[in-house]
């Protein structure tokens, strides 16, 4: 909440209260891109009047320009204004000559042309730098409030000379510093691009594996069901065999048991006589048959499932990040990534390693046969 109600100058750092049109503006910033405007306006060959006559109501073109004065002057106006200007020694250029120059030259001689005025005195231009005071003043100035031996003082072209030399040098540690923060970010952006490459071909290679291991857990599977299919349809035809024949013993027996019981009750003696051997030998026969065995029909299915554990059957995916020979010889840390850093280059691997060498999946021991009794 606080980082999005407030924000920084960033010249200065200093802190508002999140309305940006608080800020200063950069009055540099803001001069250079003025002699910018004012150089495409020379540029473009407008048809530039003089300052001076347009506040006469005259419209004479202008001829020439002052950086002193930050006007345009016509011929006439520009020799008058040198006559009277003479002494302060204001810097006039014609339009034709800054028509040739470039704009980064314009600005240059623009900034460059005009005297700093001295605040507290209008007429005076700054000359000298107070180092008591950090401050620059005029004569004036330093004739009034900021005399020797209390003040240290000196001109201010020696004051801009050190200070450009000391800018300079920070300059220098900067750009040393921004070399330094380029090489990280082009090996960053390395990494970023490597890890990318890493990922998408160990992504690869793990849905490799997974429809690998999946299509040959299916073919296990539908062998194993095939098997299973061909053993109980073998046995299902010796039971439906064993069972028809029983059935019509069965039925063979219970007329054979009614024929004898009516025989009995309503039978005469001569059909006694005629039919007893008939009949004896039927009950005989019946009497001699034996049913199937069930003990030695029955069936045993086992089902032996396969030892290795689900998660291992495709492998573990091992990440670390080994140290710089520069680190000394610390152990690794297992994290997300296994980077390595030699002779200055970066990489990033993935390693999957195998949970074994035989397929996932593949039965141990004869694990899945089925065992048909």
């Amino acid at each position: 909440g606080a980082s999005q109600s407030s924000s920084t100058c960033p010249v200065c750092s200093a802190p508002t209260n999140g309305d940006i049109t608080n800020l200063q503006d950069n009055e540099f910033v803001a001069n250079v891109l003025s002699k910018l405007q004012l150089r495409g306006r020379i540029g473009v060959e407008l048809d530039i009047r003089c300052s001076l006559c347009q506040v006469c109501g005259d419209d004479r073109s202008a001829t020439s320009l002052c950086f002193e004065c930050d006007r345009f002057l016509c011929i006439r106006c520009c020799h008058s204004h040198q006559l009277l200007m003479e002494r302060y020694g204001h810097f006039v250029k014609t339009l034709d000559d800054l028509k040739m120059i470039n704009s980064e030259d314009f600005v240059t001689l623009a900034r460059n042309g005009k005297q700093t005025i001295c605040p507290n005195h209008k007429e005076q231009h700054i000359r000298f730098f107070c180092k008591t005071c950090s401050m620059s003043i005029c004569c004036n100035c330093l004739l009034l409030y900021h005399n020797s031996p209390e003040h240290c003082y000196h001109d201010i072209k020696q004051e801009v000379v050190l200070k450009k030399e000391e800018l300079k040098q920070m300059v220098d540690a900067i750009q040393e510093n921004h070399n330094k923060f380029t090489e990280t970010y082009a090996q960053l952006k390395f990494l970023e691009e490597s890890l990318n490459i890493v990922k998408h071909n160990t992504e690869a290679l793990i849905r490799q594996k997974a429809s690998s291991t999946i299509q040959e857990i299916n073919k296990q599977g539908d062998a194993l069901l095939k098997m299973l299919e061909t053993g109980c349809h073998s046995e299902g035809i010796n039971l439906t065999t064993s069972l028809k024949q029983t059935e019509q013993i069965i039925i063979r027996m219970g007329a054979g048991k009614e024929l004898a019981e009516k025989m009995l009750k309503f039978g005469t003696n001569e059909e006694m006589i005629e039919m007893y051997n008939t009949i004896k030998s039927a009950l005989t026969a019946l009497v001699a048959e034996m049913p199937v065995d069930v003990s030695k029909e029955g069936i045993l299915i086992n089902f032996t499932e396969c030892t290795l554990e689900t998660r291992n059957l495709l492998g573990d995916l091992v990440t670390k990040k080994e140290q710089s020979k520069e680190a000394g010889d610390c152990e690794d840390d297992e994290i997300l990534l296994d980077t390595e850093r030699s002779s200055g280059e970066a990489s990033a691997n993935l390693e999957i390693f195998p949970a074994g060498n035989e397929l996932p999946g593949a039965p141990v021991d004869g694990s899945n046969e089925d065992e048909f009794e």
